[in-house]
């Protein structure tokens, strides 16, 4: 896995139009575990910043005082059964839009909650501050990520912790070039892969989904009074299970061979046409498996500190 803390150039921007909540995309359990499987190999734990959310976490607890941690977007809520087994002095609390059933893995120290991450009210409702906000793929899950952002800064304690992370819906080679939906300048044919994100961008920002969110990262957190000490890390995760970063390239390739199952049905239902999609989901998997040329994709981690404001 090769990481770095640079920002590299947003390839390709859509409007979001001003439409209601979108529309559930239909994501297998496996797809889930297998992504968060990844997250934990990319970063080599649950999340970025390591020390900051560590030191946050005992000097609370150090205090005489109970880390609280919220999870946004909890989905499974593996991510808040495992944070939870890991600091079991901490309370963590995983809130979606759906309920999550409690297994008989779940720790007494993790709870999950209804709750409308979108609606500055209903979070308010929550009964602690948070020393942890962790939010996770919540991309495509709501219209206004910014206004997720400027929510949950409410109910994060001062000196609490904001953590960010998402895959991008894009495909880079070895030189970390992005994949085209088009010719290039060099004459290079378009890649199916390329044609393929691209369309699923197109498609998720016609239903209103957040669809480049982890590119405006920098500029929301740096430019917002509520936030300080603003980092980032990026990572390429190659598709290809026998190259050195054999774990995570599996698991990459497992993922993205399960999004082109997924998404040929999303997008002839929405519109696209048949045979063109079709085209693009069999020319992705022959570059996957061909990795002619290598492919990889990014996943993205932010975080930032809660001011005193």
């Amino acid at each position: 896995m090769s990481s770095e803390t640079v920002v590299i150039a947003r390839p390709q921007s859509f409007e979001l139009p001003n439409i209601g909540a979108p529309p559930p995309i239909p994501v297998p359990s496996t797809h889930a575990d297998g992504l968060h499987q990844m997250h934990l190999l990319t970063v080599g734990g649950l999340y970025a910043a390591p020390d900051l959310v560590e030191k946050t976490l005992l000097d609370r607890q150090n205090s005489g005082s109970t880390p609280y941690v919220l999870d946004v977007g909890t989905g499974s809520g593996v991510w808040a059964r495992e944070i939870a087994q890991k600091f079991p002095g901490a309370q963590v609390v995983g809130i979606d839009l759906v309920s999550v059933p409690l297994t008989a893995g779940t720790p007494s120290n993790c709870t999950f909650e209804v709750r409308d991450v979108t609606s500055e009210e209903n979070l308010r409702t929550l009964e602690q501050k948070f020393d942890i906000v962790h939010i996770r793929a919540l991309d495509n899950a709501v219209h206004d990520y910014k206004r997720v952002i400027d929510n949950v800064s409410e109910v994060l304690r001062p000196g609490g912790v904001l953590l960010l992370a998402s895959v991008g819906m894009y495909a880079y080679d070895e030189g970390k070039k992005l994949l085209s939906s088009s010719t290039s300048d060099d004459g290079r044919a378009p890649s199916a892969l390329g044609c393929l994100f691209n369309a699923l961008r197109e498609m998720f920002s016609k239903q209103g989904r957040a669809t480049d969110t982890l590119w405006a990262w920098p500029n929301w957190l740096n430019g917002d009074a509520k936030y300080e000490q603003f980092g980032m890390l990026d990572g390429y995760n190659p598709l290809d299970g026998e190259r050195p970063e054999k774990a995570i390239g599996a698991l990459t390739k497992e993922n993205t061979l399960g999004i082109l199952s997924i998404s040929e049905t999303m997008l002839i239902q929405a519109g696209w046409e048949p045979d063109m999609v079709k085209e693009w989901v069999e020319g992705s998997r022959r570059e996957i498996e061909a990795q002619e040329p290598h492919v990889y994709k990014l996943f993205r981690y932010a975080w930032a500190v809660r001011t005193t404001l």
